[in-house]
């Protein structure tokens, strides 16, 4: 028994040993990279589109809609040297707009563009991206490459509240996801008080097409006799924004 009892204290006290190391070198790390604080504006351009094929007794049906908004956010951030966390709140600048475009058997029938000055739409906006600085005189310059999440909690138009008449799928089609990359810059204007640009363009992860609310309309379209076909476009985002922050190691 007591050889026993030897192995299990000497494992134990290994791993005990091991967490410890573990413990100490992530510590370390942390006390050796540049930690900072800060917070600012930005503002994000983001389109949306949805091609529409069909056919009907044989006639070439074809369709785009597309919807393009302004958001201007309030953000905050954290930032450990190779990753910056950004956390805020998105909502809508301006009127988002919406083109509509049909065309039948290679002839135009309707190309229309609809101002949609009576809906408000607000975000919770949080990314993720890493970064790899380096140092240009009084600044840092790095490359970023990451996520950013648009979460939808307000939908109004006309002052209603949309998001009470729709279900739990169709609140989750007015979010947003982005894989993200771009450039930008620390330029201390103080010993450790900076000002960071940043610029970043986003592609769209989670599909439109998959918004209940088009699917249901491509099965009502069917039912009726249409062969439609939907698929995404090219759905993006540019971002440019500006915050002060503060080294605060």
């Amino acid at each position: 028994a007591e050889p026993l009892f030897r192995s299990v204290f000497i494992m134990k006290h290994k791993t005990l040993v091991s967490v410890l190391a573990v413990a100490v070198l992530s510590v370390t790390f942390v006390f050796a990279i540049d930690l900072s604080v800060g917070g600012g504006l930005d503002f994000s351009y983001l389109s949306q589109s949805v091609n529409m094929s069909a056919s009907l007794a044989r006639i070439p049906i074809r369709g785009k809609v597309s919807s393009s908004m302004m958001q201007m956010g309030v953000n905050g951030f954290f930032d450990a040297q190779y990753v910056t966390a950004k956390l805020g709140i998105a909502f809508k600048v301006g009127d988002p707009k919406t083109s509509i475009y049909l065309n039948v058997n290679g002839t135009d029938i309707l190309n229309r563009n609809i101002a949609q000055e009576k809906l408000s739409l607000t975000y919770m906006n949080f990314a993720l991206l890493g970064k790899y600085p380096f140092k240009v005189g009084i600044a840092k310059i790095y490359p970023l490459l990451g996520f950013d999440f648009r979460i939808n909690v307000s939908a109004k138009y006309d002052g209603e509240d949309i998001r009470q008449h729709l279900t739990s799928k169709q609140k989750d089609a007015l979010n947003q996801y982005y894989f993200v990359l771009g450039l930008g810059s620390d330029i201390y204007v103080m010993d450790k008080l900076f000002i960071r640009p940043m610029a970043m363009f986003g592609i769209q992860m989670n599909s439109t097409v998959s918004n209940s609310l088009v699917q249901q309309a491509v099965a009502q379209a069917n039912a009726l006799g249409l062969d439609v076909t939907v698929k995404d476009g090219f759905n993006y985002m540019v971002n440019l924004g500006l915050s002060i922050g503060y080294q605060i190691k």
